[in-house]
């Protein structure tokens, strides 16, 4: 964990997390940030009147370089232990950075519309453009993550709230 905490990508996720909370305070919307021990075992990152949020940074196709893709999107089933993913958690919804505002989706619609949309039984160990609906696991971790398109996201019921 010690060497995840000091990455580019979770300073980056912090970043996105407080600016999230900077548009929710904006808005008047009341929250509060989760506790440390929420965050890593509930995939928690803010509490709501409407319900629990986890936020999403926009991530790489792969980790050579920094270019964020807006419209694909990676789902994590289970994270790198083998354990329960965020999107397989108990987090009642999902906020996405995108270049100009968050799209909010509720996680089990996201959930079910992943399980029809990704193959998770052929599971590859190519990252990329070859884990687009399909279920990827990275050498010598114990994930199973896939990529789907912001298009299929925005098929479900959303709010957007602008950066």
């Amino acid at each position: 964990m010690s060497n995840f905490k000091n990455s580019e990508s979770w300073k980056r996720g912090q970043k996105v997390e407080a600016l999230f909370g900077s548009c929710l305070e904006k808005r008047g919307i009341k929250y509060r940030p989760a506790s440390r021990t929420e965050q890593i075992k509930q995939h928690i990152d803010f509490h709501t009147d409407v319900g629990t949020v986890d936020v999403k940074a926009m991530k790489n196709v792969n980790r050579k370089d920094y270019n964020p893709q807006q419209d694909l999107v990676w789902l994590e089933f289970k994270n790198v232990g083998g354990n329960t993913g965020w999107l397989c958690s108990n987090v009642d919804y999902i906020a996405f950075e995108r270049l100009h505002d968050f799209v909010i989706v509720n996680r089990q619609a996201l959930l079910e519309l992943a399980k029809n949309l990704c193959d998770l039984v052929n599971i590859t160990r190519q990252g990329g453009m070859k884990a687009l609906y399909r279920g990827y696991q990275r050498q010598g971790r114990k994930d199973i993550i896939s990529m789907i398109k912001m298009s299929d996201i925005l098929t479900l019921p959303h709010k957007s709230i602008p950066k």
